[in-house]
């Protein structure tokens, strides 16, 4: 979490109140919902962490290499590589080019 974000945290945790007690229920209840929502996402990014470590070393090198570019880290270039394969199996540029996000589905699709 960025440095801001643990600042609001604190402050709602610390400074937000209600008079109602359900509200008050309401705001805890969210604020677990937000502390395990981190710890999932601490435990997804170390098991992606440790399959990256089992994957042979040319779709590592890709992974390293996707995440040179800008806006790529960790996740997005697991997310890539797991969807493309093999990069080596493109001979054109052309080729790798259909592919796109699509953000309804959540996933990578190919262009048809």
């Amino acid at each position: 979490m960025k440095p801001w974000t643990l600042n609001y945290l604190s402050w709602v945790k610390h400074e937000v109140h209600f008079e109602q007690m359900a509200q008050e229920a309401t705001l805890l209840d969210y604020l677990n919902e937000v502390e395990h929502a981190e710890l999932r996402i601490a435990r997804l990014n170390l098991a992606i962490e440790e399959a990256v470590k089992l994957t042979p070393p040319k779709m590592r090198a890709v992974i390293q290499a996707l995440q040179a570019l800008r806006g790529i880290a960790q996740v997005a270039a697991v997310s890539i590589v797991a969807e493309v394969g093999e990069v080596s199996r493109f001979t054109r540029a052309r080729q790798f080019d259909g592919l796109r996000w699509d953000n309804r589905e959540r996933a990578f699709q190919w262009r048809r």
